[in-house]
């Protein structure tokens, strides 16, 4: 059976157009699956954003938390004040005790009697006094010479006692009233506490020092 010419175009324009009609629905399926695909990455990385933006917060609160946290723990001990600087010895709290004392018992010397004037008032000013003279030379040898300072500081100590001494002597005489004579001695008592932990500390550090250096 023969088929004419005519007959043969006419297939080929169908045959043309089921083809033009199936490429543009498979373009077109083409095209959606590419529009979903652009529609679930955009989701991903918007959930991914999502995720880190609560993840940051999430790490920022824990950060509030701990910074509170550390608050509150150095809330519950107390704060070290900051010391300042001494740049004088009449800034150290050991000087200024020892000087008021002085000046206590200069007051006090003034009514002992006459034919003390050599024998106990002499002394009892003297070693008063010698006690913040010991403590000023010892605070300029503090950075020079760490042997001189430490017997400064000795020196301190027994102008210390000496000065107890005279005034157990005042008061057994009567020339001092027992309850004042009681508090300046504690007051001394306190400097010379304070004195031997520095002595201690002094001699401790020289020792480190020296053995280091061996």
């Amino acid at each position: 059976m023969f088929v004419s010419s005519k007959e043969v175009l006419n297939n080929v324009d169908l045959i043309q157009k089921l083809n033009s009609l199936e490429f543009k629905e498979i373009w077109a399926q083409v095209d959606s699956e590419i529009d979903e695909s652009k529609v679930n990455t955009t989701k991903l990385v918007s959930q991914k954003a999502q995720h880190k933006r609560i993840s940051n917060l999430e790490e920022i609160k824990a950060s509030k938390t701990n910074l509170k946290a550390n608050k509150e723990r150095k809330s519950h001990f107390p704060q070290k004040k900051e010391r300042l600087a001494i740049k004088s010895h009449t800034q150290l709290k050991e000087y200024r005790i020892a000087f008021d004392a002085a000046m206590v018992i200069v007051d006090l010397s003034k009514r002992f009697p006459l034919e003390e004037t050599y024998s106990l008032t002499d002394k009892i000013l003297y070693s008063s006094r010698s006690v913040c003279t010991n403590l000023a030379a010892a605070w300029k040898q503090r950075d020079i010479n760490s042997v001189l300072f430490v017997n400064k500081l000795n020196d301190c100590c027994l102008k210390i006692t000496e000065t107890q001494t005279w005034m157990q002597f005042a008061v057994e005489c009567g020339y001092m009233d027992a309850k004042i004579g009681q508090q300046l001695d504690e007051v001394y008592n306190q400097i010379s506490d304070s004195l031997v932990k520095t002595i201690e500390k002094r001699q401790k550090a020289s020792y480190l020092t020296s053995s280091n250096l061996k």
